[in-house]
């Protein structure tokens, strides 16, 4: 039997590829995260790549979150348009494998310790005798002369002993990692250089070599580039530290509605920006007046910036500061790069198809070369699980090494676990940035009003029968269910049916919201539900069962792309009905704010905590409090759970009494006489209304004397029973109609 044949698992990408790189070869051993980065831009430069993985397959493939057990997000990005072959290196077969391999490569880069890739058999001294001008790579932990050589060393390690999270604790406090794995990215950048220098030496010369790429002095070359300061002399004159970025006052700067990166650094820029601030004393502050005096009072200026910027919105800083040529950025988070308008126009994200992942979007290749552009074209390699060999098609691998394929499911597969990862953030197309939805008073800002729900109707999305009956019930809101209501035989088909049922309501002139309730966001059928929803002509997209921020990420990306291409004024309804849910309301309700509503359902709640508790125990009670406090504290609305004793109008009523006192806003309806009855208890009497009015006229009229506070009737009057005046009168204009957006 042939020696490789158990050992190898090829998965077959090998297209016409383009780059600079075209016709080198990359034998790459890396695993994780430093050598796959480095091996990335190879592959995206033209270069073929191929992967050796161990049998077990590199550790990052299961790093969640996962759609396939062997394909994580980091994994799928870090390694697309390579080539994969298994290989047991502990074995004598699969040893002499890599060696045949490594014959007809330009390039062999590892990230093993020495020891390590000397016991395989595989260090330079034995490679370089099966190919003499090999280019070979060793990224290392440490330099092999210092006393560190061998030790293990991972990215938050070396963040660690290079300074990194020691300047962190000057900042903030306490010593910190920066939040993204910056050594292992540095170094295999520094490693992209280095085997470029040595290709190009080898293409004059004819010669490889060995080339070590050790993390540690890697980053304490790159930290030192501007913190060697004052120490670049001896004996030193300072600190080996950069002010500039060492002070807390260097952050992002308040507006009115939101957040500012603003570096006012030349003295023409300052000049440019105290004259848009109408601040022309700044320019002659004798602390400010040179770039010199402006980084000895580092603290006073950034104040001094800090006072000028809250006094506009971002949207017209942006404006004004961009025309005078004066660095203003937006602070995006990391979900918000992928509406970023600039990258959308410059095509940084790439789309791709996996054979079991379905649809991908990458990152794309950075950097453009006027006459060998590169790119990808292929996503990465996946596991074989049954290795069968192609019959057509023999891969350029020596020694007859097969191309091996694998016949992958159609099927996606399920999630079985629910997903705990917390994602905050915004992104948009408009240049304003709330990114983090606070103003400098820490007040929730969104770019519109919470919608007036008192009513939440919802019908089965597979009974077109009764959905189309939607414009007679008068509801404020109305849900087309692909959730619960639809039997899940019929899921595919009610979903398919969409379209054509929004289509029919919006014929119909459906005087209140409508909306479409998809499945649960770890069910097989979320992600297609909400791109068939989100590009709809819906008020509301609705995802039930909520339990973590980062579950609603993809429809929020999927009603950011719709409201690109036909906007509406889409938003999101969050909903919670489990004890994890509750738990995390706050965090949910402030991830995005496409989010105008939540509601609040008790049934799975029940089943969570269990025991024979029921609808009125304490613990419901309280869930239900919790919620419509964290809705409120976003400025949602708040929508108030069903009750399952759908014929017991007194029941529902007496529910929809206790939840409009409570404060919330509406109730779910199972029933279109639910609906009467919610839009009666949630729409202020006529007394109210009447009182509401005497209140505003009273407050108006005192307003208008310099009186903020007022007795009226014998009550205090201040801004907040202003607030709920007004929205009675608003509300009590709906009294015989259905609610507004």
């Amino acid at each position: 039997m042939d020696a490789m044949s158990e050992a190898q698992k090829v998965e077959a990408v090998d297209p016409a590829r383009s780059g600079p790189l075209v016709g080198i070869r990359v034998l790459d051993l890396t695993a994780v995260m430093m050598g796959p980065y480095c091996t990335q831009a190879f592959s995206d430069m033209g270069a073929e790549v191929i992967k050796v993985e161990a049998p077990e397959g590199d550790s990052s493939r299961t790093i969640p979150p996962c759609k396939d057990a062997g394909n994580g997000g980091i994994f799928t990005s870090l390694n697309r348009g390579k080539r994969c072959i298994v290989l047991d290196l502990q074995k004598p077969e699969g040893r002499a494998a890599c060696l045949d391999l490594a014959r007809t490569c330009d390039v062999f880069i590892h990230s093993m310790r020495p020891k390590a890739i000397e016991r395989l058999g595989l260090d330079y001294r034995k490679v370089v005798e099966a190919n003499p001008a090999i280019v070979y790579c060793n990224l290392l932990g440490f330099g092999r002369e210092g006393r560190y050589a061998g030790l293990a060393a991972y990215d938050d390690a070396i963040q660690a002993i290079s300074g990194l999270a020691s300047l962190q604790e000057e900042l903030v406090g306490h010593a910190a990692y920066i939040p993204t794995v910056l050594a292992d990215k540095v170094t295999g950048m520094t490693a992209i250089y280095a085997v470029l220098a040595a290709l190009l030496h080898k293409e004059r010369t004819g010669e490889g070599q060995e080339i070590d790429v050790p993390m540690f002095e890697t980053m304490a070359s790159f930290v030192l580039v501007e913190h060697l300061c004052g120490a670049a002399f001896d004996p030193p004159i300072g600190r080996p530290v950069y002010p500039r970025v060492m002070t807390r006052s260097r952050k992002p700067f308040a507006t009115r509605d939101g957040k500012l990166a603003v570096l006012v650094y030349n003295n023409k820029q300052w000049t440019a920006f105290a004259r848009i601030a109408g601040r022309e004393d700044l320019v002659e502050d004798p602390r400010f007046r040179t770039l010199p005096d402006r980084s000895r009072n580092l603290d006073a200026w950034n104040d001094a910036v800090a006072e000028v910027i809250a006094t506009r919105t971002t949207a017209e800083w942006i404006e004004v500061l961009g025309q005078a040529g004066v660095p203003a950025m937006p602070v995006n988070s990391t979900e918000d790069l992928f509406s970023d308008p600039h990258l959308n126009d410059v095509g940084f994200f790439k789309a791709l198809d996996h054979p079991i992942d379905g649809k991908l979007c990458l990152p794309g290749f950075p950097v453009h070369f006027s006459k060998t552009p590169g790119g990808f074209d292929t996503p990465a390699p996946s596991r074989a699980r049954t290795p069968r060999p192609s019959s057509t098609k023999q891969a350029s691998l020596p020694n007859g090494l097969r191309r091996w394929t694998k016949r992958a499911s159609c099927r996606r597969g399920r999630l079985r676990r629910r997903p705990t990862a917390s994602a905050t953030g915004w992104g948009s197309d408009r240049p304003i940035a709330r990114r983090r939805f606070e103003n400098r008073n820490g007040h929730i800002v969104r770019d519109k009003t919470a919608p007036t729900i008192r009513s939440f109707f919802i019908a089965p999305g597979n009974r077109r029968d009764l959905v189309l009956k939607f414009p007679r019930f008068k509801a404020d809101f109305s849900i087309i269910d692909l959730e619960d209501g639809t039997p899940p035989g019929e899921k595919d088909n009610a979903r398919d049916g969409l379209a054509g049922l929004v289509s029919d309501l919006r014929a119909a002139d459906l005087s209140g919201l409508l909306g479409v309730r998809v499945n649960e966001p770890w069910s097989d059928w979320h992600l297609a539900d909400v791109e068939a929803a989100a590009c709809l002509p819906i008020d509301i997209l609705v995802i039930p069962k909520l339990e973590a921020p980062d579950q609603l990420f993809a429809a929020v990306h999927a009603v950011r792309r719709a409201e690109r291409s036909s906007p509406r004024g889409r938003t999101i309804l969050a909903g919670i009905e489990s004890v994890r849910g509750v738990a995390n309301a706050e965090r949910i309700f402030g991830a995005y704010p496409e989010i105008s509503c939540a509601y609040f359902g008790a049934e799975d709640f029940l089943a969570d905590i269990g025991g024979l508790r029921t609808r009125s125990s304490a613990e419901v009670q309280h869930a239900r409090a919790h919620v419509l406090l964290h809705a409120k504290q976003f400025g949602l609305t708040a929508v108030d759970q069903p009750i399952a004793d759908v014929r017991d109008e007194a029941l529902f009523r007496v529910d929809a009494e206790a939840a409009r006192q409570m404060g919330y806003d509406g109730k779910v309806c199972l029933l279109p006489k639910q609906v009467e009855i919610a839009h009666e208890i949630f729409t202020p009497s006529a007394e109210e209304v009447a009182y509401a009015e005497r209140l505003l006229a009273a407050y108006a009229e005192a307003t208008s004397r310099g009186i903020g506070t007022i007795d009226f009737e014998g009550k205090m009057i201040d801004g907040p029973l202003v607030k709920r005046a007004q929205r009675a009168v608003a509300l009590g204009a709906n009294r015989s109609g259905t609610g507004t957006n």
